[in-house]
């Protein structure tokens, strides 16, 4: 099961989202005004850090992998033709290239990641605190996660995400014990 979460400006926006999403074949179920004091947006600051800035720290290793291997490859043979190295010593010198640039590309990447992270946290955070609302939307597969994506982007939805890297058994716990959608008035 997975969630995809929009924030809207005001509950005539939260409103009209709910009823395109009905019209779309959501039940009343699937469909979750929230607020950030409730467990979900807990469940979120909890681990959305760590599944961001990780992809990013693995997209960052594997560019320098990439891109220093490249390098280290035809600057270890240029310094075996010039210095007549033995092979074990080109072979070292190309790991430890290779690996110095995977290192520095996973800081270049754990870095972007953090700041990514922070804009968008500050970007809910911010959002409800000024009075905007968020709506999740809990789907069973990529196909309602992305007809969910499509709706909430029709309904003027900002920072729509599919919340599919929480654990199952967390974001299930936490849907569940949400009673549906709950009327606007109540989140106010």
């Amino acid at each position: 099961m997975k969630a995809v979460i929009g924030l809207f400006d005001n509950d005539e926006q939260v409103q009209a989202s709910i009823e395109r999403l009905k019209q779309a074949g959501f039940t009343e179920k699937q469909i979750k005004p929230v607020t950030c004091t409730t467990p979900l947006c807990k469940l979120l600051n909890k681990y959305c850090q760590c599944h961001m800035v990780n992809n990013w720290v693995a997209f960052g290793a594997l560019f320098g992998l990439v891109h220093a291997g490249v390098l280290a490859f035809f600057i270890s043979l240029l310094a075996n033709r010039l210095f007549t190295l033995s092979p074990l010593v080109w072979f070292l010198l190309f790991v430890g290239l290779t690996l110095f640039g995977t290192f520095l590309g996973a800081i270049f990447g754990f870095v972007f990641g953090q700041d990514q992270w922070e804009a968008e946290q500050q970007m809910y955070l911010h959002g409800v605190d000024a009075g905007q609302r968020v709506v999740a939307v809990q789907v069973t597969d990529e196909v309602m996660a992305a007809k969910a994506r499509l709706w909430l982007q029709d309904a003027e939805a900002q920072g729509i995400e599919t919340l599919d890297h929480l654990p199952e058994t967390a974001l299930v716990s936490v849907l569940s014990n949400m009673k549906g959608a709950a009327p606007v008035s109540a989140l106010s």
